[in-house]
């Protein structure tokens, strides 16, 4: 039976051959066609998505230095299109132009010529152009933003894109100031404080208001069972009682003290909130890693620094964050980490609880942490500091360890404002997106 019908088929394409070469010949026809097409609106859809994520980042920019004047809107705006073009092959037609409206809305608009395109040229005669529009609010709002970094010894690390991990969170951070502080900072300010922690927190000259006038040293017998005495640093720890994970006043509940076997300390002070871009940068620049990862210590200190109730009056009164609540203010926090928390205290030394990686039993007392592990102190920490209102980005750099990633997870806002790098340049992504949303919720408010 299936041969018979072989040999019918056979007949038939003998009988009707040119019948069928031209039937295929002219369908061959629209299907070249569609396929051309679909090679045009591959390269339309592509240079128009270009041109419009240059001009959305060229407008953010503009908007966000509160320019008024036309000629410096314009100038300012074109720069960064110019940037944000660079690495493209757009051809660009016309624009771009920059306006601000008198409601202070930015317009920004420009065209490109998308390339190589067949059926269009054929068509038209010419290569198709695309064009994009932008507008920005930049009624904007006041900014504070606290980056929590992390310098510990792992950082010393490479990463795929970096000799070091600490090489390309320096350039990271630095990229994060540009981006939040404004160099106008009328009719709205733009601040950042930085944490730097390892072991501990380095509050440097803050030391004897935040953590009170403990005796200089401290014996006491340690993990390994040996009698010790340590001395006392500039860096703190947790605090501990009623108030471990609250913002309330110095005055009301000491931060925990912080004794080492010479008296020496991290050497990477706090530095306050600040619109200083250049002492920011320098204090970026003179990072240096050492110690293990008590980040949940320094995940306190990003929200005391930012908090108005903790600093008080004892701060200098430029560094003095706003209080909660006020109207055109928005506050952050940015936690970044490469490792899991591992350093926990007791009665300001090591605890014998602490985990691997935290240093040998020689560096630690014979006394558990009174706040539990690090991780469950960091889980109070960001559901107090979100209860506050701020708003929690995390950073996990070339982690995947299950319990890290879900800690960082649930630390952030949202799932939105959680970033795992596993590279040099996804780490420098990470920060220029957070600055990008940051700047976008500032305009928006």
């Amino acid at each position: 039976m299936k041969a018979g019908i072989l040999r019918a088929l056979r007949r038939w394409l003998r009988d009707t051959g040119g019948n069928v070469a031209v039937m295929l010949a002219l369908a061959l026809v629209p299907l070249s066609l569609a396929a051309l097409g679909a090679v045009d609106v591959q390269r339309v859809v592509s240079t128009k998505s270009e041109l419009q994520d240059a001009l959305d980042a060229a407008a953010l920019t503009a908007a966000r230095d509160s320019v008024a004047d036309p000629t410096k809107l314009q100038e300012f705006g074109a720069a960064a299109f110019a940037a944000n073009i660079r690495d493209t092959r757009l051809t660009i037609v016309s624009g771009p132009t920059f306006t601000l409206t008198n409601e202070r809305v930015v317009v920004a608009d420009a065209s490109a010529r998308v390339g190589d395109t067949i059926l269009a040229k054929f068509a038209l005669g010419s290569d198709f152009t695309v064009n994009a529009h932008a507008e920005v609010n930049s009624s904007g709002a006041n900014v504070e933003v606290s980056m929590v970094l992390d310098l510990t010894d792992s950082m010393d690390a490479a990463v795929p894109g970096c000799t070091s991990k600490i090489a390309c969170l320096k350039t990271a951070a630095t990229n994060l100031i540009d981006l939040v502080v404004q160099d106008n900072q009328t009719p709205f300010y733009s601040k950042m404080a930085i944490v730097p922690y390892s072991y501990a927190v380095d509050v440097d000259a803050y030391a004897s208001v935040v953590r009170g006038s403990p005796a200089s040293s401290f014996s006491f017998t340690g993990a390994d069972n040996q009698p010790k005495t340590f001395h006392l640093s500039d860096c703190v720890t947790e605090r501990t009682g009623a108030h471990a994970y609250t913002d309330a006043p110095v005055t009301t509940a000491y931060v925990g003290r912080h004794y080492t076997v010479s008296g020496t300390c991290l050497n990477a002070p706090v530095s306050p909130l600040s619109s200083d871009k250049a002492a920011l940068k320098a204090r970026v620049a003179s990072f240096d890693t050492a110690g293990s990862t008590a980040g949940q210590i320094g995940l306190a200190w990003g929200w005391y620094l930012v908090s108005p109730t903790f600093m008080g009056g004892w701060q200098n009164v430029n560094s003095r964050p706003a209080p909660y609540g006020t109207d055109k203010l928005m506050k952050f926090v940015v936690l970044m980490t490469d490792g899991m928390f591992n350093t926990v205290y007791c009665k300001g030394v090591k605890a014998q609880n602490s985990l691997g990686g935290s240093g040998g039993s020689n560096e630690k007392i014979n006394c558990n942490s009174e706040n539990g592990l690090p991780f469950d102190q960091a889980t109070s920490l960001c559901n107090a500091i979100k209860a506050r209102g701020i708003i929690i980005y995390t950073v996990l750099l070339d982690v995947s360890d299950p319990a890290a990633v879900a800690f960082m997870r649930s630390c952030a806002t949202d799932s939105a404002r959680v970033y795992l790098p596993t590279t040099g340049g996804q780490l420098k992504d990470a920060f220029a997106s957070i600055g990008a949303d940051i700047t976008k919720l500032r305009l928006s408010r």
